[in-house]
Protein backbone atom coordinates (compact mmCIF):
# COMPACT_ATOMS: atom_id res chain seq x y z
CA UNK A 1 0.00 0.00 0.00
CA UNK A 2 2.72 2.42 0.88
CA UNK A 3 4.63 1.44 -2.15
CA UNK A 4 1.57 2.48 -4.20
CA UNK A 5 0.95 5.83 -2.57
CA UNK A 6 4.77 6.63 -3.71
CA UNK A 7 4.56 5.07 -6.75
CA UNK A 8 1.53 7.60 -7.33
CA UNK A 9 3.35 10.39 -6.04
CA UNK A 10 6.19 9.97 -8.12
CA UNK A 11 3.77 10.03 -10.98
CA UNK A 12 2.15 13.53 -9.60
CA UNK A 13 5.82 14.58 -8.95
CA UNK A 14 6.63 14.09 -12.71
CA UNK A 15 3.46 15.37 -13.95
CA UNK A 16 3.82 18.49 -12.11
CA UNK A 17 7.20 19.06 -13.50
CA UNK A 18 6.11 18.56 -17.49
CA UNK A 19 2.77 21.24 -16.74
CA UNK A 20 5.80 23.60 -14.78
CA UNK A 21 7.63 23.24 -18.17
CA UNK A 22 5.52 23.63 -20.82
CA UNK A 23 4.13 26.75 -19.03
CA UNK A 24 7.30 28.21 -19.04
CA UNK A 25 8.37 27.84 -22.29
CA UNK A 26 8.45 31.01 -24.03
CA UNK A 27 7.73 30.19 -27.86
CA UNK A 28 7.70 26.73 -30.26
CA UNK A 29 9.70 25.93 -33.05
CA UNK A 30 7.86 26.60 -36.22
CA UNK A 31 8.30 25.22 -39.35
CA UNK A 32 10.62 28.20 -41.71
CA UNK A 33 11.79 29.41 -38.51
CA UNK A 34 15.35 27.84 -38.20
CA UNK A 35 17.07 31.35 -37.09
CA UNK A 36 14.29 32.34 -35.29
CA UNK A 37 12.97 34.56 -38.68
CA UNK A 38 11.63 33.90 -42.07
CA UNK A 39 12.38 35.40 -44.82
CA UNK A 40 9.62 37.88 -46.66
CA UNK A 41 11.41 40.46 -48.43
CA UNK A 42 14.95 41.47 -48.61
CA UNK A 43 16.67 41.00 -51.49
CA UNK A 44 15.96 39.32 -55.21
CA UNK A 45 15.90 35.19 -54.11
CA UNK A 46 16.20 35.88 -50.30
CA UNK A 47 12.94 35.27 -49.34
CA UNK A 48 11.96 31.86 -48.13
CA UNK A 49 9.91 29.99 -51.18
CA UNK A 50 9.21 27.07 -49.12
CA UNK A 51 6.55 29.28 -47.00
CA UNK A 52 6.38 32.35 -49.01
CA UNK A 53 3.88 32.95 -51.47
CA UNK A 54 2.86 35.29 -54.23
CA UNK A 55 -0.49 36.48 -55.81
CA UNK A 56 -1.70 38.49 -58.53
CA UNK A 57 -5.35 39.10 -59.49
CA UNK A 58 -6.54 35.71 -58.04
CA UNK A 59 -3.44 33.47 -59.51
CA UNK A 60 -0.53 31.91 -57.56
CA UNK A 61 2.79 33.43 -59.37
CA UNK A 62 6.30 32.48 -58.93
CA UNK A 63 8.77 34.79 -56.41
CA UNK A 64 10.81 35.48 -59.38
CA UNK A 65 7.60 37.49 -60.81
CA UNK A 66 7.96 40.03 -58.29
CA UNK A 67 9.03 43.79 -59.02
CA UNK A 68 11.58 44.97 -58.13
CA UNK A 69 13.34 48.05 -57.87
CA UNK A 70 16.02 50.33 -56.99
CA UNK A 71 15.72 52.86 -54.24
CA UNK A 72 15.15 50.75 -51.44
CA UNK A 73 15.59 50.69 -47.72
CA UNK A 74 18.55 48.75 -48.08
CA UNK A 75 19.26 47.73 -51.88
CA UNK A 76 16.60 47.16 -54.03
CA UNK A 77 12.62 46.98 -52.53
CA UNK A 78 9.71 45.66 -53.83
CA UNK A 79 6.77 47.38 -55.62
CA UNK A 80 3.19 46.53 -55.23
CA UNK A 81 1.74 49.21 -57.89
CA UNK A 82 -1.81 49.49 -56.08
CA UNK A 83 -2.59 46.38 -58.70
CA UNK A 84 -4.21 43.14 -56.72
CA UNK A 85 -0.88 41.51 -55.56
CA UNK A 86 0.20 40.41 -52.01
CA UNK A 87 2.68 38.32 -50.34
CA UNK A 88 1.36 35.75 -48.05
CA UNK A 89 2.25 33.06 -45.17
CA UNK A 90 0.04 30.11 -44.24
CA UNK A 91 -1.52 28.49 -41.35
CA UNK A 92 2.05 26.53 -40.25
CA UNK A 93 4.33 29.75 -40.05
CA UNK A 94 2.15 31.35 -37.87
CA UNK A 95 1.75 28.88 -34.98
CA UNK A 96 3.71 30.03 -32.11
CA UNK A 97 3.68 31.57 -28.47
CA UNK A 98 5.03 34.56 -29.43
CA UNK A 99 5.65 36.83 -32.63
CA UNK A 100 6.86 39.96 -34.08
CA UNK A 101 6.00 41.25 -37.34
CA UNK A 102 8.75 43.93 -39.15
CA UNK A 103 8.95 46.01 -42.34
CA UNK A 104 10.09 48.76 -43.77
CA UNK A 105 7.32 50.88 -46.23
CA UNK A 106 7.04 53.79 -48.52
CA UNK A 107 3.70 54.25 -49.04
CA UNK A 108 2.70 55.89 -51.97
CA UNK A 109 -0.96 55.96 -51.47
CA UNK A 110 -2.38 56.48 -55.33
CA UNK A 111 -4.40 53.45 -56.36
CA UNK A 112 -3.83 53.83 -59.70
CA UNK A 113 -1.47 50.80 -61.21
CA UNK A 114 1.79 51.34 -62.21
CA UNK A 115 2.66 49.17 -65.21
CA UNK A 116 6.19 47.37 -64.89
CA UNK A 117 8.03 48.68 -67.84
CA UNK A 118 8.81 45.44 -71.03
CA UNK A 119 10.76 42.76 -70.40
CA UNK A 120 13.56 44.40 -72.38
CA UNK A 121 13.78 46.72 -69.73
CA UNK A 122 14.83 44.32 -67.54
CA UNK A 123 18.25 43.95 -66.58
CA UNK A 124 20.57 41.06 -66.60
CA UNK A 125 19.33 39.31 -63.59
CA UNK A 126 15.73 39.53 -64.51
CA UNK A 127 14.65 42.46 -62.12
CA UNK A 128 12.71 45.10 -63.63
CA UNK A 129 13.89 49.12 -63.92
CA UNK A 130 11.49 50.58 -62.11
CA UNK A 131 12.11 53.65 -60.43
CA UNK A 132 10.28 55.17 -57.73
CA UNK A 133 6.72 57.00 -58.90
CA UNK A 134 7.17 60.50 -59.22
CA UNK A 135 6.35 62.87 -56.27
CA UNK A 136 2.89 64.04 -58.65
CA UNK A 137 2.19 60.72 -57.86
CA UNK A 138 1.17 60.85 -54.14
CA UNK A 139 -2.20 61.72 -54.36
CA UNK A 140 -2.98 61.28 -50.50
CA UNK A 141 -6.26 63.47 -50.27
CA UNK A 142 -8.90 61.04 -52.57
CA UNK A 143 -11.03 58.78 -50.18
CA UNK A 144 -10.65 55.81 -52.31
CA UNK A 145 -7.14 55.71 -51.57
CA UNK A 146 -7.20 55.19 -47.88
CA UNK A 147 -7.68 51.83 -46.03
CA UNK A 148 -5.08 50.54 -47.86
CA UNK A 149 -3.60 47.49 -45.21
CA UNK A 150 0.14 46.62 -44.65
CA UNK A 151 -0.74 43.55 -43.43
CA UNK A 152 -3.89 41.37 -42.46
CA UNK A 153 -4.12 38.49 -40.29
CA UNK A 154 -7.15 36.28 -40.80
CA UNK A 155 -8.97 33.06 -40.75
CA UNK A 156 -12.25 33.77 -43.06
CA UNK A 157 -12.96 37.52 -43.07
CA UNK A 158 -16.30 37.04 -40.96
CA UNK A 159 -14.11 34.92 -37.97
CA UNK A 160 -11.46 36.02 -36.79
CA UNK A 161 -9.02 38.77 -38.17
CA UNK A 162 -6.09 41.33 -37.11
CA UNK A 163 -5.40 44.17 -39.40
CA UNK A 164 -3.22 47.24 -39.71
CA UNK A 165 -3.59 50.12 -42.09
CA UNK A 166 -1.03 53.60 -43.54
CA UNK A 167 -3.70 55.65 -43.73
CA UNK A 168 -7.77 54.90 -42.94
CA UNK A 169 -9.92 57.60 -43.36
CA UNK A 170 -14.07 57.57 -42.30
CA UNK A 171 -15.82 60.43 -42.01
CA UNK A 172 -18.55 58.27 -39.84
CA UNK A 173 -16.20 56.89 -37.26
CA UNK A 174 -16.82 59.97 -34.65
CA UNK A 175 -16.11 59.95 -31.11
CA UNK A 176 -17.25 61.87 -28.23
CA UNK A 177 -15.45 65.08 -29.20
CA UNK A 178 -16.70 64.95 -32.57
CA UNK A 179 -13.17 63.76 -34.30
CA UNK A 180 -12.93 61.29 -36.93
CA UNK A 181 -11.18 58.40 -38.17
CA UNK A 182 -8.62 59.79 -40.07
CA UNK A 183 -5.29 58.30 -39.75
CA UNK A 184 -3.33 54.87 -39.25
CA UNK A 185 -5.43 52.23 -38.11
CA UNK A 186 -5.43 49.05 -36.10
CA UNK A 187 -8.14 46.85 -35.57
CA UNK A 188 -8.52 42.75 -33.85
CA UNK A 189 -11.44 41.13 -33.91
CA UNK A 190 -12.22 36.83 -32.45
CA UNK A 191 -15.57 36.10 -32.98
CA UNK A 192 -15.84 32.36 -32.03
CA UNK A 193 -15.50 31.71 -28.34
CA UNK A 194 -15.36 34.28 -26.22
CA UNK A 195 -15.68 37.07 -28.64
CA UNK A 196 -13.51 39.91 -28.68
CA UNK A 197 -12.65 42.84 -30.34
CA UNK A 198 -10.30 45.62 -30.53
CA UNK A 199 -8.94 48.56 -32.26
CA UNK A 200 -7.19 52.14 -32.37
CA UNK A 201 -6.91 54.85 -33.71
CA UNK A 202 -6.10 58.67 -33.00
CA UNK A 203 -9.20 60.84 -33.23
CA UNK A 204 -8.41 63.69 -35.77
CA UNK A 205 -10.56 67.12 -35.89
CA UNK A 206 -10.96 69.12 -38.91
CA UNK A 207 -7.67 69.20 -40.60
CA UNK A 208 -5.72 67.04 -38.54
CA UNK A 209 -4.90 63.73 -40.25
CA UNK A 210 -2.50 60.81 -38.36
CA UNK A 211 -2.13 58.73 -41.22
CA UNK A 212 1.88 57.29 -41.83
CA UNK A 213 3.33 59.81 -43.92
CA UNK A 214 3.52 59.17 -48.04
CA UNK A 215 6.12 58.98 -49.92
CA UNK A 216 8.74 58.31 -46.93
CA UNK A 217 10.16 54.74 -45.60
CA UNK A 218 8.78 54.37 -42.23
CA UNK A 219 8.97 51.05 -39.99
CA UNK A 220 6.16 49.20 -38.62
CA UNK A 221 6.10 46.35 -36.12
CA UNK A 222 3.83 44.18 -34.74
CA UNK A 223 4.52 42.33 -31.43
CA UNK A 224 2.47 39.67 -29.62
CA UNK A 225 3.84 38.13 -26.02
CA UNK A 226 0.78 36.10 -25.54
CA UNK A 227 0.38 38.36 -22.40
CA UNK A 228 -0.05 42.02 -24.64
CA UNK A 229 -0.43 43.03 -28.56
CA UNK A 230 1.93 45.99 -29.39
CA UNK A 231 2.49 48.30 -32.92
CA UNK A 232 5.58 50.45 -33.60
CA UNK A 233 6.22 53.34 -35.55
CA UNK A 234 9.85 53.98 -36.28
CA UNK A 235 10.51 52.69 -33.25
CA UNK A 236 7.86 54.13 -30.71
CA UNK A 237 4.97 52.59 -29.35
CA UNK A 238 2.08 53.77 -30.87
CA UNK A 239 -0.17 51.03 -29.31
CA UNK A 240 -0.35 48.41 -26.91
CA UNK A 241 -3.16 46.61 -24.68
CA UNK A 242 -3.53 43.43 -22.84
CA UNK A 243 -3.95 40.14 -25.00
CA UNK A 244 -4.05 36.99 -22.92
CA UNK A 245 -4.03 35.12 -26.23
CA UNK A 246 -1.03 33.49 -27.52
CA UNK A 247 -0.72 33.20 -31.91
CA UNK A 248 -1.93 29.45 -31.53
CA UNK A 249 -5.19 30.38 -29.85
CA UNK A 250 -5.77 33.25 -32.05
CA UNK A 251 -5.62 30.59 -35.04
CA UNK A 252 -4.93 32.74 -38.05
CA UNK A 253 -5.17 30.66 -41.18
CA UNK A 254 -3.07 33.50 -43.27
CA UNK A 255 -1.06 36.14 -43.05
CA UNK A 256 -1.76 38.81 -46.24
CA UNK A 257 0.71 41.17 -47.04
CA UNK A 258 -0.17 44.03 -49.16
CA UNK A 259 -3.17 43.23 -51.46
CA UNK A 260 -7.30 43.48 -50.00
CA UNK A 261 -9.09 41.20 -48.14
CA UNK A 262 -12.32 42.68 -48.35
CA UNK A 263 -12.53 44.05 -51.45
CA UNK A 264 -10.71 47.29 -50.34
CA UNK A 265 -7.89 49.02 -52.02
CA UNK A 266 -4.57 47.23 -52.83
CA UNK A 267 -1.31 48.57 -51.20
CA UNK A 268 0.64 50.87 -53.30
CA UNK A 269 3.84 51.22 -51.62
CA UNK A 270 7.55 50.01 -51.79
CA UNK A 271 8.51 47.13 -49.22
CA UNK A 272 11.87 46.11 -48.44
CA UNK A 273 13.46 43.75 -45.18
CA UNK A 274 9.75 42.15 -44.19
CA UNK A 275 10.41 39.58 -41.89
CA UNK A 276 8.57 37.98 -39.10
CA UNK A 277 10.26 36.50 -35.82
CA UNK A 278 8.58 33.62 -34.17
CA UNK A 279 9.55 35.40 -30.20
CA UNK A 280 8.31 38.98 -29.00
CA UNK A 281 11.09 41.49 -29.24
CA UNK A 282 11.65 44.04 -27.01
CA UNK A 283 11.31 47.53 -27.58
CA UNK A 284 15.43 47.73 -27.77
CA UNK A 285 15.32 45.27 -30.31
CA UNK A 286 12.70 46.79 -32.64
CA UNK A 287 14.40 50.12 -31.77
CA UNK A 288 17.41 48.58 -33.99
CA UNK A 289 15.35 47.21 -36.69
CA UNK A 290 14.10 50.97 -36.69
CA UNK A 291 17.82 52.16 -36.62
CA UNK A 292 18.65 49.27 -39.45
CA UNK A 293 20.63 47.02 -36.77
CA UNK A 294 20.02 43.21 -36.53
CA UNK A 295 19.26 42.51 -33.56
CA UNK A 296 19.71 38.53 -33.98
CA UNK A 297 23.56 39.64 -34.79
CA UNK A 298 25.88 38.75 -31.72
CA UNK A 299 26.99 41.86 -29.88
CA UNK A 300 24.20 44.05 -31.53
CA UNK A 301 23.23 47.41 -29.83
CA UNK A 302 20.97 50.05 -31.02
CA UNK A 303 22.80 52.70 -33.79
CA UNK A 304 22.97 56.19 -31.95
CA UNK A 305 21.05 59.00 -34.14
CA UNK A 306 19.27 61.56 -33.74
CA UNK A 307 15.46 60.55 -33.14
CA UNK A 308 13.25 62.34 -35.58
CA UNK A 309 10.70 64.67 -34.33
CA UNK A 310 7.43 63.03 -33.17
CA UNK A 311 4.52 65.82 -31.63
CA UNK A 312 2.82 64.71 -28.68
CA UNK A 313 -0.41 66.99 -30.15
CA UNK A 314 -1.55 67.07 -33.34
CA UNK A 315 -1.47 70.22 -35.61
CA UNK A 316 -4.41 72.46 -36.24
CA UNK A 317 -3.77 73.34 -39.29
CA UNK A 318 -4.23 70.82 -42.69
CA UNK A 319 -0.85 69.24 -43.42
CA UNK A 320 -0.10 68.38 -47.24
CA UNK A 321 0.56 65.47 -48.31
CA UNK A 322 3.54 63.52 -46.87
CA UNK A 323 3.67 66.11 -44.10
CA UNK A 324 1.38 64.06 -41.84
CA UNK A 325 2.31 63.15 -38.28
CA UNK A 326 2.65 60.49 -36.03
CA UNK A 327 0.89 60.62 -32.44
CA UNK A 328 3.63 59.71 -29.98
CA UNK A 329 1.55 58.05 -27.11
CA UNK A 330 2.62 57.69 -23.28
CA UNK A 331 4.37 54.06 -22.64
CA UNK A 332 2.25 51.44 -21.27
CA UNK A 333 2.60 50.34 -18.14
CA UNK A 334 5.06 47.68 -17.59
CA UNK A 335 4.13 44.33 -16.84
CA UNK A 336 5.93 42.87 -14.40
CA UNK A 337 8.02 39.39 -14.56
CA UNK A 338 9.75 37.54 -12.12
CA UNK A 339 13.13 35.48 -12.81
CA UNK A 340 12.38 36.94 -16.60
CA UNK A 341 8.90 34.56 -16.83
CA UNK A 342 5.42 36.63 -17.05
CA UNK A 343 3.55 36.48 -13.78
CA UNK A 344 0.65 34.30 -15.46
CA UNK A 345 3.23 31.95 -16.25
CA UNK A 346 5.04 32.29 -12.40
CA UNK A 347 1.48 31.85 -10.82
CA UNK A 348 0.61 28.91 -12.96
CA UNK A 349 3.95 27.01 -11.61
CA UNK A 350 3.40 28.13 -8.06
CA UNK A 351 -0.19 26.48 -8.07
CA UNK A 352 0.99 23.15 -9.60
CA UNK A 353 4.11 22.89 -7.00
CA UNK A 354 1.74 24.28 -4.26
CA UNK A 355 -0.57 21.58 -4.78
CA UNK A 356 2.20 18.91 -4.65
CA UNK A 357 3.14 19.93 -1.39
CA UNK A 358 -0.09 20.17 -0.05
CA UNK A 359 -0.88 16.06 -1.21
CA UNK A 360 3.01 15.64 -0.19
CA UNK A 361 1.97 16.71 3.43
CA UNK A 362 -1.35 15.06 3.52
CA UNK A 363 0.29 11.42 2.85
CA UNK A 364 2.91 12.27 4.89
CA UNK A 365 0.50 12.91 7.79
CA UNK A 366 -1.91 9.84 6.74
CA UNK A 367 0.97 7.84 6.99
CA UNK A 368 1.88 8.92 10.49
CA UNK A 369 -1.12 8.72 11.66
CA UNK A 370 -1.34 5.05 10.29
CA UNK A 371 1.74 3.96 11.60
CA UNK A 372 0.66 5.07 14.92
CA UNK A 373 -2.61 2.56 14.93
CA UNK A 374 -0.35 0.08 13.97
CA UNK A 375 -1.87 -2.73 11.94
CA UNK A 376 -5.20 -4.19 12.35
CA UNK A 377 -5.67 -7.42 14.76
CA UNK A 378 -2.38 -5.91 16.20
CA UNK A 379 -3.61 -6.47 19.88
CA UNK A 380 -0.86 -7.72 22.41
CA UNK A 381 -0.11 -11.17 22.14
Amino acid sequence: MRYAKKRWMGRLFTGAAVLALLAALPASATAGYPDNRLVMIAEPGDADGDYVRYFRDGEELSLDDLTWVDGGRSGKAVLFDGSDQYLTLDYNQLQMQQMTFSAWVNWYGEDTAQTPPESSDADASGDADVSAPEEDLLLTDRVADYGQRLFTFFRNTDESWMTFAMHAKDPSRVNGEGKSLDGAYFGLFKGDGDPLEKEYWQPAGEGESWGIPAGEWHHIAFVTDAQTIKIYIDGRLWYSDILMLSMFELSFAELRLGGNVWDDTPLHALLDNVFTYDFAMSEEQILMLARDADPLEEGAEVPSTTAPYIPTAPSTTATAPGEVSIPQLKPPTAHATVFGLPVWTVAIIGVILGLFVVLTVGFAVYDTITARRGPKGGGRR
